[in-house]
């Protein structure tokens, strides 16, 4: 971060500063995310998006009744198209830029560095992804792979020994959820070409089925002796499973392993479904892992992307779909433009000194859920308070001592190592501050800062309170009725295939849908303290199993698996 902004600081200069701190901390907070399975899709969209804003931020100033419109326009179509249900939108930071420069008016000559700016951002963006995270992705997934297969083992064990808990099979099934989409975050249209995105793809659909049929066996009655024979040997084939994982099995052990397991449990399999499933799972998934060219077009191939493969979110689809006044990407989006193209609006009018804090603050306690911003002003309330604090007590004594370099260490490593997001805004208080006290007066720099962000606080409470509402039970009761609505949908799907009406295409788009909606209620259910949201979900699942089951079963028998 000091590198960064000594290099913005030299090349492009004061009035492009604040750009460098945004993009440099966006840089750092997407290493938590994963670009690099779309490196190149990220880096075109995020030059495009930052290019569009610089200009758009240029426009609007050059008149405020003009800019009054652009900022509505610009600011609602950004958080729109990026704004979605089930995560942190990517815009955030780069919104939070354009608030920056339409608040540091240029002229025109100064627009073409300005441009050179921000698009030097994207480049800081992207360099640590590749430098980072080129092999993060294939660490992290083996081993959340290595703790599910520990996981079901523990699971069998607990079954043989009579312990079975469901809620164990719970949380795995959340497991898998969560990896899956991890995996469509980082494929591109061609799935094929990403090979261990494809391994680990396949590894953990498998084990999810597998997972399942675990848990129906602890209900099925089946003779003790039989049951505890069977999952011994299921044992061992998720064993295998673990160690193709890590490279020490090849595919013939695989395959004799499989072969073995099927011909030991095919006369049982005819008696119990449940077996049986777990045989057309497993030879499944040697085909799967077996997969080159000539297994492309064929069912066999289809079968995983069937039971839940991820496809890129359809953007115009979902954009369609929530251009209503009772979703929450449609409210989030009509409020935050209203409200920060108001403020700025009304800034430019009464022409308020350090306007920008009053906005941003405005922007950071509009957050989508009213009870979210209600915690996010509390905190920097809190953290902008205690911040002036220490940085009129302690600056107003050695600010002539300390050089500017060693402030941006402090804060930046401050910023960095808190969690807790009052302390950093204690960190973004004493950064902001002490950039400003070179040029104005101590005392009135930090009054300033105190009020300013306290009058944006209150303003962004007002509005997440009487302009267009939303609460976390407001978007269960959303996403809820998109469940059930996607459940439907998926059932319609396997009947048509079933009647070879139709092809896996939909059906691969409604599966990963269903895995994006089921993380988000129950992440919402956890906020409100409510625990039985898993347990609902992934009972939801069971009850299409019996209709997943028949779809592997019309697979198996279509794909020539012998």
């Amino acid at each position: 971060m000091i590198i960064i902004q000594i290099f913005y600081i030299t090349i492009f200069g004061r009035h492009n500063i604040i750009i460098g701190i945004i993009l440099g901390l966006a840089a750092v907070g997407f290493i938590n995310r994963d670009f690099t399975g779309q490196i190149l899709y990220r880096t075109i969209t995020f030059l495009i998006i930052n290019l569009y804003l610089a200009i758009a931020a240029y426009f609007a100033t050059t008149n405020i009744y003009i800019g009054l419109v652009i900022n509505f326009i610009t600011i609602f179509m950004v958080t729109y198209v990026y704004m979605n249900d089930y995560k942190h939108p990517t815009s955030y930071t780069f919104l939070m830029a354009y608030i920056f420069m339409v608040c540091m008016k240029i002229n025109i000559d100064e627009l073409p560095l300005r441009l050179l700016a921000v698009s030097m951002g994207v480049i800081f963006i992207i360099l640590p992804q590749i430098i980072l995270n080129r092999k993060q992705f294939e660490k992290k997934s083996t081993n959340i792979i290595k703790n599910i297969v520990k996981e079901i083992l523990e699971q069998i064990d607990d079954l043989i020994d009579d312990k079975y808990e469901e809620g164990k099979s719970i949380k795995i099934n959340q497991k898998i959820r969560s990896l899956v989409i991890c995996i469509n975050e980082r494929i591109n249209n061609s799935f094929k070409k990403n090979k261990h995105e494809v391994n680990m793809f396949n590894i953990a659909i498998c084990l999810s089925r597998l997972n399942i049929i675990i848990n129906h066996i602890s209900k099925c009655k089946m003779d003790k002796d039989k049951r505890d024979e069977y999952l011994n040997d299921l044992k061992l084939q998720i064993i295998n499973i673990d160690k193709f994982n890590d490279g020490l099995n090849s595919f013939e052990i695989i395959n004799k392993n499989i072969d073995d397991f099927a011909n030991r449990y095919k006369k049982l399999g005819k008696k119990i479904n449940l077996v049986d499933e777990s045989i057309y799972v497993l030879k499944i998934f040697l085909k799967r892992i077996s997969a080159n060219e000539e297994y492309d077009n064929t069912i066999s191939s289809k079968i995983y992307k069937t039971v839940n493969m991820p496809k890129r979110f359809n953007m115009v689809e979902s954009m369609k779909e929530n251009f209503n006044i009772k979703s929450l990407r449609c409210r989030y989006s009509i409020k935050l433009a209203m409200a920060i193209s108001i403020l700025i609006f009304l800034g430019n009018i009464i022409n308020i000194e350090h306007k920008a804090w009053v906005i941003i603050s405005a922007y950071i306690v509009l957050q989508p859920y009213q009870e979210d911003g209600v915690v996010k002003a509390k905190k920097r309330f809190i953290g902008v308070t205690k911040g002036v604090l220490i940085f009129f007590i302690t600056f107003s004594l050695i600010k002539d001592y300390v050089p500017i370099i060693v402030i941006l260490l402090f804060t930046f490593t401050g910023y960095f190592y808190f969690t807790d997001y009052s302390k950093k805004v204690i960190m973004t208080t004493i950064l902001s501050l002490s950039s400003i006290s070179l040029v104005e007066n101590i005392d009135k720099t930090s009054l300033s800062r105190f009020a300013f962000v306290s009058i944006g606080i209150g303003i962004g409470l007002l509005f997440n309170k009487y302009f267009l509402p939303y609460q976390i039970e407001d978007s269960i009761k959303e996403l809820k009725h998109k469940y059930k609505k996607n459940t439907k949908a998926i059932l319609k799907e396997i009947h048509l295939i079933m009647e070879d009406k139709h092809d896996t295409a939909k059906l691969m788009s409604l599966s990963m849908d269903r895995n994006k909606i089921e993380n988000k209620l129950i992440l919402n259910y956890n906020k409100l303290n409510k625990k039985d949201l898993e347990k609902f979900v992934y009972e939801e699942n069971m009850k299409m199993s019996d209709e997943k089951y028949t779809l592997l079963k019309h697979f198996y028998k279509n794909s020539n698996i012998k």
